[in-house]
């Protein structure tokens, strides 16, 4: 699975309230499923629930979300196309007025296509993990949109969660 390691590098670079403290920040995944078939296409499907937890997040919530749908809008975008899975779900603890301890939960999907590396039948096995298909009309959603994220002006939609930088 490589999403999760791609997710926390996007918030870790996205947001210096948590790239200075970065043992603050866990994922861990729960409900993973491997989901396959006996046809003649080689590969599987994982689905699982990413889930983000952030202790002592001192950081204002929209700087964490931001670069997280940012994220999600390129790696998981029928999480914002499709209102029957586009569930995002989040709980928050407000520590005091500076800090939170905030935990999200995502429904992520991987496939994974398993090849030969030399194309012969009998040669080594290769697993590649497919990218997410792009979803028709999903490149002109926002078109003309301008998206200010604390005074800045970004860019929209957001297409490289790493060009989000955020105080």
């Amino acid at each position: 699975m490589i999403k999760p390691a791609s997710l926390r590098e996007a918030l870790l670079h996205a947001n210096p309230h948590m790239s200075t403290a970065p043992e603050r920040f866990a994922l861990f995944i729960d409900e993973g499923e491997v989901h396959a078939t006996l046809s003649r296409a080689q590969g599987w499907r994982y689905q699982y629930n990413l889930n983000i937890v952030l202790v002592d997040f001192a950081g204002h919530p929209d700087s964490l979300f931001a670069p997280l749908l940012a994220w999600v809008a390129t790696h998981q975008p029928d999480l914002l196309q499709n209102p029957d899975r586009s569930k995002i779900s989040f709980e928050v603890e407000i520590l005091n007025d500076q800090t939170y301890d905030i935990a999200i939960k995502l429904k992520l999907t991987e496939s994974v296509v398993i090849s030969t590396a030399d194309g012969k039948a009998d040669g080594p096995l290769m697993a590649q993990h497919m990218p997410e298909p792009v979803i028709e009309g999903m490149e002109a959603a926002g078109a003309g949109w301008e998206l200010y994220l604390h005074g800045v002006e970004t860019d929209w939609p957001i297409t490289d969660p790493d060009a989000v930088k955020l105080p």
